[in-house]
């Protein structure tokens, strides 16, 4: 069972970039949600002591996520 603090595993293929895996316990369209939906964003991301206070999503081709 994934919980929220150490459940993600950190790897460096190399250069420039960084892969985070980690495991959920929840049907892949709910986390899905989780990670595009603005409003999700901001009552789960980040430790308690730094709360996400915005979020940007625009999943169209050249779009951010932020």
């Amino acid at each position: 069972m994934a919980t929220r603090y150490g459940s993600a595993v950190v790897t460096t293929p190399g250069g420039c970039e960084i892969v985070i895996t980690r495991v959920f316990e929840a049907p892949a369209p709910l986390v899905w949600e989780a990670l595009t939906i603005p409003e999700l964003l901001l009552r789960w991301w980040g430790p308690p002591w730094a709360p996400l206070v915005d979020a940007k999503v625009d999943l169209r081709v050249g779009g951010d996520w932020r």
